[in-house]
């Protein structure tokens, strides 16, 4: 597993084992609760949006971010301290109708905020910097809000180039804009259209943003052709040396085609890396399961784009997606919002190494997800890349509940990937007994388990588990398991059953560790027929009958059922460890009439793993497989209601398998089950278990 591998499961470890911080704690399936962004003082909307901008930033040691806060309705910026969010105080826009892309540039916080209203007034652009008091650890204000617009736009994304002078990107008009401070930042040029014809002519719904690389300036922005036209879409890129003058611009298009844009983009650069200079994720409007949804497009050393997919369609139409780098491990991630579209359902992530990139299929890693939270939306990243010192800090925010939710990646490289968890044995479909035994398993040594059974609290327990005294209705067992490391199993394995409230006819009684139960028990020279409790399906022990092919050897078990029914279920867990040579078969269950007469065989041919049922005089082949050393629990449903109007339906695991209502059973009912086979010198060996008639 790559480093970024276990920096996955890091995060889903602490998601899980951490109470929600910032807030009343709230049932979380991953990731934090934080505080309200709706009250007294007012309401925010998708405050951790929008799709190109930032939120957060490091500095000092610690992880800063920009917020919403109800008391003051105020944006002001908090600080994470031992994993919660907490206002500074320090206020960076009291529009609580407006949206902020920050940038520490290493000395100053750079801020741009605009409210989305095209035509007010009150929701400008504005720029603002701050200085870092680092005695009293506070954020003041250097530059105060300068209005840069008389408008809103949908959004406006900052950077900083070489020289100082930092540039903002919105579209307005259809059009796409740029504009940037003078010597002081303070002062700034009148926001221009991009100097590069046509491609600056954008759709009403399209953006743009903005990032600084190697010594220039980049802007990406989305063109939507109109539908039905035939134009392809495009994602155009424009690059600006920096020192410049403003109309020397390079324009190129960096990903395209029909319904191949939408209005979604994040970019983030990586100075000097051999993989690449610039990195996007972007949105695509395709809507067939198979299309592809998120790309990740990147720009190498010689200026040419590359893309490749990084979640489709049926990956829950992922949307709003950011990437995130980590230089240190130089791994690379695309966190998106999956869920209905567009209003989000929780937050995923997918990785990759920037030494090869590529995505594994999938929806990816669910990071932040919420029973009570169902519409968690815009992941937040911050611009910069990361690394083990800093870690990655994730905000969300869900609209339904106007709840932010939050978590944090260390990517300190510790081993904490958490444990794959199975159910080796234990009940399926439905039976008449009362007590279930499951046998647990991992594929990290020394893990134990934590158990619930029917949505109760999970708690520490032993692998085999027995439950006594179960009810008659469905229930349903999930284990996590839980490595040497403390690391969770975030997808607890489950198995479902029912208990019949059908009175039994028989139950094969083998957990009282004998056939007492059974009306006829034979064995023939080395044939055996014993009860054992090395290998069971549920309980602690089983049947297991065997012969060999010497002479006279055979092994079977017979039960004479009380009021011969005409209608009747015969039900078994069965395993076959062994068989004969080809030619034969290895019998799991036969019926028969009063009078001795062989009603039913189910059987599974030597060399093959098919299940064959003969009856009526016939062999009929079914869709049921059961190869050898793996349990399978058939259900036979008999009806006897004469020539070529009898019913027989023969399920495995819960599947029907073989379905006829012609069959011949003759009227007189079904006497007699059996296990075993008694034919002799056929060599096999099975196990059966949950034996029972209703």
């Amino acid at each position: 597993m790559t480093r970024g591998g276990r920096l996955t499961a890091a995060l889903l470890a602490l998601a899980l084992g951490i109470a929600a911080l910032g807030a009343a704690p709230v049932r979380a399936d991953v990731g934090t609760a934080g505080s309200l962004y709706t009250g007294k003082g007012g309401t925010a909307t998708a405050p951790t949006g929008e799709k190109p901008q930032a939120k957060t930033w490091f500095h000092d040691g610690a992880w800063w971010a920009v917020m919403y806060n109800t008391a003051t309705g105020s944006f002001e910026i908090y600080k994470r301290i031992d994993g919660a969010w907490s206002t500074t105080g320090t206020v960076v826009d009291a529009r609580d109708g407006s949206w902020q892309d920050v940038l520490w540039d290493g000395n100053h916080l750079q801020v741009v905020s605009a409210g989305n209203r095209a035509t007010n007034t009150g929701s400008a652009v504005r720029y603002s910097r701050f200085g870092y008091d680092s005695s009293t650890q506070r954020y003041v204000v250097e530059i105060p809000q300068v209005s840069l617009t008389n408008y809103g736009v949908e959004v406006a994304v900052l950077d900083r180039d070489s020289t100082g002078a930092i540039w903002i990107t919105y579209t307005h008009g259809s059009q796409v804009y740029v504009t940037h401070s003078t010597t002081d930042q303070s002062t700034w040029v009148t926001p221009y259209v991009m100097p590069v014809g046509n491609p600056a002519n954008v759709s009403a719904d399209d953006i743009s943003s903005i990032v600084s690389f190697n010594g220039h300036i980049g802007v990406m922005w989305s063109y939507q052709a109109p539908n039905g036209t035939g134009v392809p879409d495009e994602f155009y890129w424009a690059t600006h040396i920096d020192g410049q003058p403003d109309d020397a611009w390079q324009v190129q298009p960096a990903f395209g085609g029909i319904e191949m844009a939408d209005d979604h983009i994040n970019l983030k650069a990586i100075d000097g890396d051999p993989a690449g200079q610039v990195f996007a994720a972007v949105k695509t409007s395709l809507n067939r399961a198979a299309d592809p949804q998120i790309m990740l497009l990147w720009l190498d050393d010689w200026g040419a784009w590359h893309s490749t997919t990084v979640l489709r369609v049926s990956d829950g139409t992922p949307t709003r997606a950011q990437v995130a780098i980590d230089k240190g491990s130089r791994d690379l991630y695309v966190f998106a919002s999956e869920g209905p579209c567009c209003t989000g359902g929780a937050i995923y992530m997918k990785e990759t190494s920037l030494d090869s990139i590529a995505f594994p299929t999938g929806p990816g890693i669910p990071l932040i997800e919420s029973s009570t939270d169902p519409k968690i939306n815009n992941v937040d990243t911050p611009k910069e890349p990361v690394d083990a010192t800093t870690g990655l800090p994730l905000l969300a925010s869900d609209d339904s509940t106007h709840r932010y939710w939050h978590t944090f990646l260390p990517l300190d490289g510790t081993d904490v990937t958490p444990p794959e968890t199975r159910i080796a044995t234990g009940p399926t479909g439905t039976t008449a007994s009362t007590s279930a035994q499951l046998s647990l398993s991992s594929d990290e040594p020394g893990s134990t388990f934590e158990c619930s059974l029917d949505g109760a609290a999970f708690t520490p327990c032993p692998s085999p588990i027995t439950y006594d005294g179960l009810t008659a209705t469905d229930h349903t067992f999930r284990v996590q398991a839980v490595d040497p490391s403390g690391n969770v199993d975030p997808t607890p394995a489950a198995r479902s059953w029912t208990v019949a409230s059908t009175p039994s006819l028989f139950a094969d009684g083998f957990e009282s560790d004998d056939f007492s139960q059974w009306t006829t028990v034979l064995t023939g020279a080395d044939g055996g027929a014993a009860l054992e409790s090395d290998t069971v399906a549920s309980g602690a022990f089983a049947a297991r009958l065997s012969a060999t092919g010497n002479t006279g050897s055979f092994a079977y078990a017979r039960k004479a059922l009380p009021g011969t029914p005409t209608s009747v279920t015969i039900s078994g867990t069965f395993r076959i460890d062994a068989e004969g040579g080809a030619g034969g078969n290895v019998p799991l269950l036969r019926l028969y009439d009063p009078s001795g007469a062989r009603l039913l065989t189910l059987y599974r041919p030597n060399g093959n793993t098919k299940i064959y049922v003969g009856h009526s005089g016939i062999t009929a082949s079914t869709t049921g497989r059961l190869p050898s050393a793996t349990w399978g629990r058939f259900d036979v449903a008999v009806t006897t209601a004469g020539a070529g109007a009898s019913a027989l339906t023969v399920s495995l695991d819960g599947a029907r398998i073989s379905s006829t209502t012609t069959a011949s059973l003759g009227t007189a009912g079904v006497a007699t089950l059996q296990i075993g086979n008694e034919t002799k010198r056929q060599p096999f060996v099975v196990v059966a278990d949950d034996v029972e008639a209703r």
